[in-house]
């Protein structure tokens, strides 16, 4: 059934497209306190000597272990077929959020954990859906349908889990900026690490100022951000900036495709974790949590 636009662009809020892209420095441990168509298209439808070097082998350890865990993830990820791509694509242009929700059901079934699932098939249709609207095979309208969709998709698995305990857990912020066009790989990190159990608050369409206000908040522990394209990166380096400088600051995630594009040295990025899979920033968010227990 197709569905319609307005709806789902209310429902999308100011989200569009994104996809998730690890150096990674031990953050300042915080007061953590629990908180809160066409072609194949379907149709439109610290601070002392000693505490730095302690720092840097606790980096140099977490780097390390990241590193075999992004091993272990790596062989138990699976790589999904083109066909099967484009099928979910297709679902989420139509506005089929039970089909895409079905799919995923499908995968979990198999054994294949949620982040591995972002990690591959989400990301892959988000590549698909992003070369789409670049390639004005797909308009606004048609991805912000298939963005709506895949949080209803989300929302009706979560529904159907056991609700977790975050009394004991971080809170972790995932912001989206101000006229951010990349927003899904931010929506999907949210979703991974509300499945792992944390504690998350999503704002997408967020001004800086208010995002730095509630990143200062006691008990947001971790904050992650996104940068899809090269022009968007001088932004997110200026908030990690920004939130390097707050009294206790939380460690910060960066992910997106212009990390991984050899930019972030140059343009000062101050990220404790610059992830290319969201497997990458729960291994560290995990580290983290270990450290602040």
């Amino acid at each position: 059934m197709r569905a319609d636009p307005a709806v789902a662009a209310a429902e999308a809020g100011q989200a569009r497209r994104a996809f998730p892209g690890a150096t990674m420095p031990a953050p300042r441990r915080r007061n953590a306190s629990p908180g809160n168509a066409r072609g194949p298209w379907a149709p439109r439808p610290e601070s002392s000597d000693t505490a730095d070097a302690i720092g840097g082998l606790a980096a140099r350890a977490v780097r390390t272990l990241a590193a075999l865990r992004r091993g272990e993830a790596d062989a138990a990820a699976t790589v999904p077929p083109p066909s099967e791509v484009q099928w979910l694509c297709n679902r989420l242009v139509r506005g089929d959020a039970e089909g895409a929700a079905d799919l995923m059901r499908a995968h979990g079934r198999r054994g294949e954990n949620y982040s591995h699932l972002s990690d591959g098939l989400l990301a892959d249709a988000a590549r698909r859906l992003g070369a789409g609207w670049d390639t004005d095979s797909l308009s606004v309208v048609d991805v912000t349908v298939a963005v709506a969709t895949l949080m209803r998709a989300h929302a009706i698995l979560r529904s159907e889990a056991t609700e977790p305990d975050l009394r004991h857990r971080p809170r972790v912020l995932f912001v989206g900026l101000c006229e951010q066009a990349h927003t899904l790989g931010i929506l999907l990190a949210a979703e991974a690490f509300r499945r792992d159990g944390w504690d998350v608050s999503l704002r997408l369409d967020a001004a800086e100022d208010a995002a730095i206000d509630e990143a200062g908040e006691t008990g947001v522990a971790l904050v992650g951000l996104s940068a899809g394209r090269a022009e968007g990166l001088d932004r997110v380096c200026g908030l990690t900036e920004r939130l390097r400088r707050l009294p206790d600051p939380p460690g910060i995630i960066v992910g997106g495709p212009a990390c991984s594009q050899g930019e972030t040295g140059k343009r000062g990025l101050a990220a404790d974790c610059v992830a290319a899979r969201i497997e990458d920033a729960l291994c560290y968010a995990r580290e983290v949590e270990r450290r602040l227990c």
